[in-house]
């Protein structure tokens, strides 16, 4: 008999898994505001707020393992400082503090234990989803809360991963701040680099609402109707492999209802995203130093295009009149005074210094006409035009 040795999922894994460490994740946005973006989501008609998510790019996350689940000690693992090996200690009911089919360890002579709480440091693309506001609008039918949220996280991520093609192991969702108190849903990046996903959320109105119609087909729900297709061949009574459940999630199986997470995907299904500006309008429009500034802000808002982070700011060896941080763009409003050619070889040298420095660089005239090209042609800039709602 000959045999080939092969990678799989070993019982001891299994094990770990199903009676599970007790892991809390943690994260910090960067400091500057301006990296971050917010986005809050209406119904259709935009008069009721359901949802709002901030997404950070490189948000600093900690994951930290406190303890076995079951475990009743106190935090942390039993660590010899003189060996630097971990230490089997006895839980509550006779437990291991070990890994499920580690040997056990004699105590060596010289031990020098401490209580260790091991923690890893990352950074990756976050997005943090708010759902309160459309969990106290909607009957929930019978189901409460933690199931709601939980069915909910499980079937956002997955819809995610299928709308933009990606593998089980490029996305994690979480509650935040922990099983035991589900009020947000935290989703990062997993893979390296990132697959720069979750910034389509908030950048793109429509996004999460494509994503919450691809989720109820997932949950064997009609997208548009929230009905079960009558041609469906497999019968699913709350959750089942194809929807809800997943080796990841094991811990939450029992409490994963499909019927819990639909009336909330339908109502995000019909969400339209409203960008929230870093600075407000009105402070925007004090930093304005000429009227043309002030009607391309105006044209901005009223077009519900995304509103730039600064007026008037220093940025490098110029001061352009708009910036936006996270695109990087620097905003130039040509009036009047820009028509004479020393003013005009000035600020080409200026515009072209900031382009070498990575700068996008984006020259407005002083012509409204010519506005709503200008900006289509940059919508990682600008957005989407909000006429499109």
């Amino acid at each position: 008999v000959r045999t080939q040795r092969i990678q799989r999922i070993t019982c001891d894994e299994e094990e770990r898994l199903r009676r599970g460490y007790d892991l809390r994740t943690t994260y910090r946005f960067e400091g500057d505001a301006g990296r971050t973006r917010t986005t809050t989501y209406a119904d259709p008609s935009g008069q009721t707020t359901l949802a709002s998510a901030i997404y950070g790019p490189a948000t600093t996350l900690w994951r930290i393992n406190l303890k076995w689940v079951q475990s009743k000690d106190e935090l942390g693992f039993a660590l010899d400082l003189t060996s630097g090996k971990w230490l089997p200690g006895m839980g509550a009911g006779g437990e291991s503090d070990a890994d499920p089919g580690e040997d056990s360890l004699r105590l060596p002579a010289r031990a020098q234990v401490r209580r260790v709480v091991p923690y890893v440091e990352d950074r990756r693309n976050a997005l943090v989803l708010t759902l309160d506001d459309v969990l106290e609008r909607l009957d929930l039918h019978g189901h409460d809360r933690e199931s709601a949220m939980a069915s909910v996280q499980s079937a956002l991520e997955r819809a995610i991963e299928t709308v933009y093609q990606l593998e089980d192991s490029d996305l994690a969702a979480e509650p935040v701040p922990d099983r035991d108190d589900r009020r947000k849903v935290l989703l990062y990046e997993a893979a390296e680099g990132g697959a720069g996903v979750l910034s389509r959320l908030v950048d793109d109105r429509k996004a999460l609402a494509a994503v919450s119609r691809k989720a109820l087909e997932l949950l064997h729900f009609d997208p548009d109707t929230g009905l079960e297709p009558e041609d469906r061949p497999a019968p699913c009574v709350q959750s089942c492999y194809d929807c809800l459940r997943s080796y990841y999630n094991q811990r939450d199986h029992a409490i994963l209802d499909r019927h819990a997470a639909r009336p909330v995907l339908l109502a995000l299904a019909g969400a339209r995203g409203e960008p929230v500006p870093v600075m407000p309008l009105d402070d925007l429009t004090a930093q304005c130093e000429t009227d043309a500034e002030r009607a391309f802000l105006s044209y901005l808002h009223q077009h519900r295009h995304r509103l730039p982070d600064k007026a008037q700011g220093h940025v490098s060896i110029a001061r352009p009149d708009f910036y936006y941080q996270n695109a990087l763009a620097c905003i130039f409003i040509d009036g009047s005074i820009h028509q004479y050619a020393d003013v005009a070889a000035r600020d080409d040298r200026v515009r072209r210094h900031l382009e070498t420095e990575g700068y996008t660089v984006i020259a407005i005239p002083n012509h409204p006409a010519t506005w709503a090209t200008i900006i289509a042609q940059y919508p990682k800039v600008f957005g989407s035009s909000g006429t499109q709602r």
